[in-house]
């Protein structure tokens, strides 16, 4: 698991890439997420986004497998108007069985 809270984020960042590189060139593996929540903060500098998302893969034994569950990303405004992430993360639904 990655933390946005990475001594060193540009090479963490790096990492993460490279290890989620096969997986994201896979098409049997993708994510979807839709917002439900968006809200921006009083000082028009920070806000964030909210809802659901759903991972379709394969688990260690090459069967077809589906995650859900919420997350949150928080976004702030750059002095050039774009917005970037500063956090993106959530929770999975417990796994049915």
């Amino acid at each position: 698991m990655w933390s946005c809270f990475a001594p060193n984020r540009s090479s963490a960042k790096e990492a993460a890439r490279a290890e989620l590189k096969p997986e994201w060139d896979d098409p049997a593996h993708f994510l979807t997420w839709e917002p439900k929540h968006a809200q921006l903060f009083k000082s028009g500098k920070f806000g964030y986004t909210s809802g659901r998302w759903i991972y379709r893969g394969e688990n260690e034994k090459g069967e077809s497998i589906q995650l859900e569950g919420d997350y949150l990303t928080v976004w702030k405004l750059q002095a050039d108007g774009t917005w970037k992430v500063v956090y993106d993360g959530g929770s999975a639904d417990p796994v049915k069985k």
